[in-house]
């Protein structure tokens, strides 16, 4: 999932996110066939490409509308973190003056990833958060 976002101090122009799910698809590049999947490899079944946009849309819709109620992640930070799943696993986060590593904690009401490091937490509002090369992979 990757996004982008166009925002003032006090107001966002826009926001687009991109996602790739891998549906149908049996076989991938040597560099992630360790780690990727897909649907149909963690079902057993061939979906329609559409019935899957379909349900994305339905519960984006649904998830929208609860982040329009308060304007803010309130409603959804619960659920959000417990389907999380870096939740307590370390991740890289890569900022524009170095990076560190930290542990997962959760997400907050305004989306911000909060990671503890050393006894100390701290929010990440902006910068990469990876897993890359953490999780026994590269």
């Amino acid at each position: 999932m990757l996004t982008e976002m166009s925002a003032e101090t006090d107001w966002i122009n826009y926001v687009v996110i991109g996602i790739g799910v891998n549906v149908n698809t049996t076989e991938f590049d040597d560099s992630i066939k360790d780690t990727a999947s897909s649907i149909l490899l963690q079902t057993g079944s061939s979906v329609k490409r559409s019935d899957v946009v379909v349900a994305f849309a339905r519960h984006f819709s649904r998830y929208y509308e609860e982040f329009l109620k308060e304007c803010n992640l309130s409603g959804l930070a619960d659920d959000y973190n417990k389907a999380l799943i870096n939740v307590g696993r370390d991740v890289k986060i890569v900022e524009r003056d170095g990076s560190f590593v930290a542990k997962a904690v959760g997400i907050d009401e305004t989306g911000s990833l909060i990671v503890e490091k050393d006894g100390d937490t701290k929010r990440i509002v902006a910068g990469e958060v990876s897993v890359r090369g953490l999780y026994g992979y590269v």
